[in-house]
């Protein structure tokens, strides 16, 4: 049995809490709306932080029997009031690695390094959790200084409310002269999905 103490990873689930993510409009049992949305800076330009955010997209694709696309959106076309998850561009002069900020139903992510952002956002692809870790609500997220796969969360007054752990985006035994991106296996990712494929482009607005 878990104990207390158990670090749990980091998901959608834990960021954005009971009101969920998708939707059951039609009553049949299965969810046919997401009610989440992805959203990037204007500037974002690094081609390992796109990539998790195509790996992020192709998830939460998969994660409803009907598809309203795009799943990703510029920020100027976020319908107010609902939950959108926001990547920023990694900034050199950031002064964490990389850090989560929540604000009402919006989850911005920052960072210095955009390996750690990259790892954020690989994390919350893969990992698929009930809402488990947290002793309080959480107002921000930062990668522990001295451990680089943990996120610390902390309430509003600055109090430890859980710890996660992330998954890194590049294998240990990865070539170190060779760039790699590591999308998803779809196919390995979403074995029950029973619904007609949605074309890659379509995920993204434009």
């Amino acid at each position: 049995m878990a104990s207390d103490r158990t670090i749990h990873p980091l998901t959608l689930e834990v960021l954005f809490g009971p009101e969920g993510i998708v939707a059951d409009e039609n009553g049949d049992g299965y969810p046919d709306r997401l009610k989440l949305c992805v959203c990037v800076e204007p500037g974002l330009a690094d081609a390992a932080v796109w990539a998790q955010v195509l790996n992020l997209a192709a998830r939460l694709a998969g994660e409803v029997t009907a598809l309203d696309p795009p799943v990703v959106k510029a920020l100027n076309h976020v319908s107010a009031g609902g939950a959108v998850f926001v990547v920023h561009k990694p900034l050199k002069n950031h002064p964490v690695a990389a850090e989560l900020w929540r604000a009402g139903r919006a989850v911005h992510l920052f960072g210095s390094s955009a390996v750690r952002m990259a790892e954020v956002l690989y994390s919350l692809a893969v990992h698929s959790d009930p809402a488990r870790g947290l002793r309080r609500p959480w107002s921000s997220m930062r990668v522990a200084e001295a451990e680089t796969l943990m996120m610390d969360a902390f309430d509003r007054r600055g109090k430890r409310a859980g710890r996660f752990h992330l998954a890194p985006v590049r294998p240990a035994a990865e070539k170190s002269d060779v760039e790699r991106f590591d999308l998803l296996d779809l196919g390995d990712l979403l074995p029950r999905l029973r619904r007609k494929p949605t074309r890659p482009g379509a995920l993204f607005w434009g």
